[in-house]
């Protein structure tokens, strides 16, 4: 067989070389460190990628967690009827002999008092949450050491349904215990907290503390001049001529204003009815016929000198006088408060509704309270 002629030969060819530049700028010849930089970037990204992963997994997995423990905390049934046997409260000596089997318990009632859940799980963190706050009292009237309450009150007021029912709730304990209760207003025991204090059978008060405030309000915001700034009209449907009596979208009519007073009035007696039954030189004529009655706060000298506090003094000085009411001359002073959990930690607890009320003179940045339309409360004027 003959060789072809015409098949080119390309073994005696000359292959040529490529320069170091065109090596370098070649995108199919890549030397061991660029090979081994574009691994390690790829790897990086990689990485990156499965912690964010595993990071998101683990907080939906948490949440999941956290509130599967609720739900079985709800079918557990911790409820009031339950507040004998419950563990969610603690008590701290703070003072006094521990030997001693006399007990001079002390409840704080701190902040705005509000509503709270009756039926929550967990006791709100908020010192003025009426549920919480019952539920303390419910459980010290089994122990057989208690031989005195002081409630320490540092409150401008509240929602008048919630301060009475801390207020029938003390008078419940001293029904059923006969144990003197002393109350003592440091910074502030205005309004609803004035009517909680009432439930004691002696006020002690710091001389510079805030006290008074004998009123009700209920607020509702009118909005309707603004509206036609804007050109928005409401258009309501309803049965019955008053269901919008504290509708903002329009002007109130003098029956309605009269309607409302009325009905203001009957809560404001009922706080007139309260001073009253606890303040024995007080009458409801005294009370409506002088400064006493139109909501003014006083300074609790001032208060001294009107009756409205037995005591001047400090904490100290309501001990003395619950031990003194107890004739108990051995004792130890303990505060009973709702322990600190880990759910609470998390938040997964009861809270009361938020209040955010603009307080004079309060700075701009300092949690505000609002009213809210509808609701009545014993608080100090804004």
């Amino acid at each position: 067989m003959t060789e072809d002629s015409s098949r080119p030969d390309f073994a005696g060819e000359k292959v040529p070389s490529l320069t170091e530049k065109e090596v370098r700028d070649s995108s199919f010849i890549k030397t061991k460190s660029e090979v081994r930089e574009k691994n390690l970037r790829s790897g990086c990204c990689l990485g990156v990628i499965i912690t964010v992963s595993m990071i998101i997994f683990l907080a939906v997995i948490g949440f999941i967690g956290l509130f599967a423990v609720k739900v079985l905390f709800n079918k557990a049934g911790l409820d009031i009827s339950a507040a004998n046997d419950d563990k969610r409260f603690e008590e701290r000596k703070i003072s006094g002999e521990s030997s001693s089997e006399n007990k001079i318990i002390v409840i704080h009632i701190n902040g705005v008092i509000q509503g709270g859940q009756a039926d929550s799980d967990f006791d709100s963190s908020s010192g003025g949450d009426a549920s919480s706050i019952c539920r303390r009292l419910k459980k010290i009237e089994k122990d057989k050491d208690l031989k005195a309450l002081i409630l320490y009150i540092n409150t401008p007021g509240g929602e008048v349904v919630a301060a009475d029912r801390i207020y029938h709730a003390v008078m419940e304990l001293k029904k059923k215990r006969k144990i003197p209760v002393v109350a003592w207003f440091d910074s502030m025991a205005a309004s609803g907290g004035y009517y909680v204090g009432c439930s004691a059978d002696w006020i002690v008060s710091h001389e510079l503390c805030t006290t008074g405030s004998i009123g009700v309000v209920i607020q509702s915001y009118k909005y309707y001049d603004l509206f036609k700034k804007i050109g928005i009209a409401s258009e309501p449907y309803h049965y019955g001529k008053l269901k919008d009596i504290l509708s903002g979208s329009r002007p109130t009519t003098p029956e309605e204003k009269e309607i409302i007073n009325d009905y203001v009035k009957v809560v404001y007696d009922r706080f007139i009815q309260v001073v009253v039954k606890g303040r024995k030189d007080l009458t409801a004529e005294k009370i409506a016929d002088s400064e006493i009655g139109d909501s003014r706060i006083f300074l609790g000298i001032q208060a001294k000198e009107l009756g409205l506090v037995d005591q001047l003094g400090y904490f100290e000085d309501s001990v003395k006088k619950a031990a003194e009411l107890a004739k108990i001359k051995d004792y130890k002073v303990v505060v009973n408060r709702p322990k600190v959990s880990l759910l609470s930690l998390f938040g997964v607890e009861s809270k009361a509704p938020e209040l955010n009320i603009n307080m004079p003179g309060t700075n701009a940045k300092a949690p505000k309270i609002q009213l809210e339309p509808g609701k009545f409360y014993y608080i100090m004027p804004q």
